[in-house]
Order: C-alpha cells, then structure tokens, then sequence
C-alpha cells in the first residue's frame, strides 16, 4: 500500500498550528526511465517470404522453432486459414503463428525491450531493474483461420508476460483462449477468419527477481488442449505509461471543528482512506473508502482529537 501524504496537525490555545509537511511514498527503483522503443519486426514482415511460405525464420524474435512460424498466406495454399488474406493480416502480409505440434511441442517467442532512461539516455536493451514499478502496455491483434483444418477449430490458451530474459522469470503475465474460456485465461471468442486487438498492462514488480536480466516480452502456449491447434498473431507494440502524480497535500485547516486537507493527484477511477495516527505508528481509517470528486478534493475528519495527530491518504485496497 503507497502512503501518499502525511500531514500532522495540532491545536494550541484553540487554533491550529501545522507543525510540519511531509510528502512520503516507496522508493521506485525505475524513475530514471524514460522511453521504450518500438519493438523490431513488430508485424512480422522481415524477412519477406514468397506467396504461400510458412517457414521458422524471424527477424528480431527469438522462437521455438517446434511450434512457431511465420506465414505469408497470399495464396490459395491458405485458403483454409485466412480468406482474401491480403486485406485480413492486419499489418502487412505476414502473420506469426504459435502452434502445438503434433509431438507436444508448444511455440513461444520474444524480444528483449528497449528504451532510455536518464542514467543512459541512448536507446539500449532495459535490465528488469531499470524498468521496476514501470507499467507497460502491450498491444497485438489475434486471429483464427477458417474452420476446414484442426489448427483452427480447436481452443488454444496462450500467454503474453514481461519476463527476465535469462532465466525466463515473469515479472507480470495475462492469459488468453482464442474460443471460449476454460479457467485458464480471458476468451477472446474469436470467430472463423476473424482478428481482434488485445491490450494488456503489465507493472513491473518493485523489485524484480533477477533484475539485472534484460526485459523480455514474450509470447507462448500454455496449452492443456488437443494438439494440432494454433494461434495467429500479428501487430504488436509496446508502451511506456506515464506513471499516476503523486498524491500532494497542498491545504490543510479547521472548518467549523472538522480538519480538512485538501489534496491534489487523485485518480477519479480509484478509491481512497483517509487514515490518522496520533504518534506515526498505526494509522486507523476515518469512515469508509470514497471516490474522489475530482484530481483535487477536500477529505475531512469530522472528529479530528484535541490534541495532535498525522494523517494520510492512500488508495484503498
């Protein structure tokens, strides 16, 4: 939980007197940065394969070549997978397909991110570190083929996540199912010869495991269903969120024997506490959780003690 202020306040002779400001919140290891580059060959279209080739080389992407290729399918040789494929591949006219093949193999690939941050303000590959508390934001487009072949009338669950690109440890993930949803993802419930975009977003851990690893985006299959089924994707990007301002007391004071602060930073999507510690050791919530008016709001202890007390405002859980 983020304490976002801390204000205390104390009565003297009967008025008030603010003894100090203070603006707290958790150190965030990933300030510094600044910018994420587009990802590389991020349609899929390098190198540029003839009509009708499916084949495992990818330019910019690293993949499993048992249950990953990439696609042109201009020709009748697709007619079972996209009709009229020149319009239907939505960017270019190469897709990405991850498939489990007929030996259980599961397709997976990824591309290390990179960006600039103010320690190194030259675009380069991200560690996990320098992009922790960050959130990212991952757009794609995902398709099924027609239903004459069992790549495509199947149900397929796959994965997009943030990972370490050593060790492969996920930072942050989401599941998907191309059909309907059988408790391992969202359903995309994508009819025949049909793409959607999806967009997820990722925050980084605080401190992520094995930071000093380059910061991957990867895609794979988590697959409990029948073999013989694919996913096409296509269209990805990534992008830097701008992270939430921080909450900012900016007035305090008594109105008709209620202390109020009035606070700026406030996310109207969000519910807030506003909580009181009589000596910076437990802080206790005052009333119920509300949802803030506006980006600055007024917040109230209708009963504030006699004597002093801190206060601070947090989003609620």
């Amino acid at each position: 939980m983020l304490i976002h202020s801390l204000f205390p306040q104390r009565r003297i002779s009967g008025r008030t007197v603010l003894v100090a400001s203070l603006l707290v919140g958790i150190p965030v290891a990933s300030a510094q940065l600044l910018s994420v580059s587009p990802l590389n060959n991020a349609s899929f279209e390098a190198p540029v394969k003839t009509d009708g080739v499916q084949d495992e080389t990818i330019t910019g992407w690293t993949s499993n070549s048992d249950g990953s290729r990439v696609e042109n399918p201009l020709t009748a040789l697709f007619s079972n997978q996209f009709s009229d494929n020149t319009t239907n591949v939505p960017d270019g006219s190469q897709d990405f397909v991850l498939f489990r093949t007929s030996t259980g193999g599961l397709g997976n690939a990824y591309q290390a991110i990179q960006g600039t941050t103010g320690a190194n303000p030259i675009a380069h590959i991200l560690t996990s570190d320098e992009a922790a508390g960050q959130t990212i934001r991952v757009r794609f487009r995902a398709g099924r083929g027609l239903l004459l072949n069992t790549y495509e009338d199947s149900n397929m669950g796959f994965t997009v996540s943030l990972k370490g690109g050593t060790t492969f440890s996920t930072h942050a993930s989401a599941a998907y199912e191309k059909l309907e949803t059988t408790g391992f993802g969202t359903a995309l419930n994508l009819a025949k010869d049909q793409w959607v975009e999806v967009t997820a977003d990722f925050t980084m851990p605080e401190a992520p495991v094995n930071g000093a690893e380059n910061l991957v985006v990867a895609f794979g299959l988590n697959a409990a269903n029948a073999n013989a089924t694919s996913i096409h994707l296509d269209a990805v990007s990534i992008e830097l969120l701008a992270a939430a301002p921080a909450l900012k007391v900016t007035q305090s004071g008594f109105n008709a024997g209620a202390f109020e602060l009035t606070v700026t930073g406030f996310d109207t999507n969000k519910q807030y506490l506003l909580k009181r510690s009589a000596a910076l050791e437990q802080f206790e919530p005052i009333g119920t959780a509300f949802t803030p008016s506006g980006v600055t709001a007024i917040v109230t202890d209708p009963s504030p003690p006699a004597s002093s007390a801190f206060y601070r405002v947090e989003e609620a859980p």
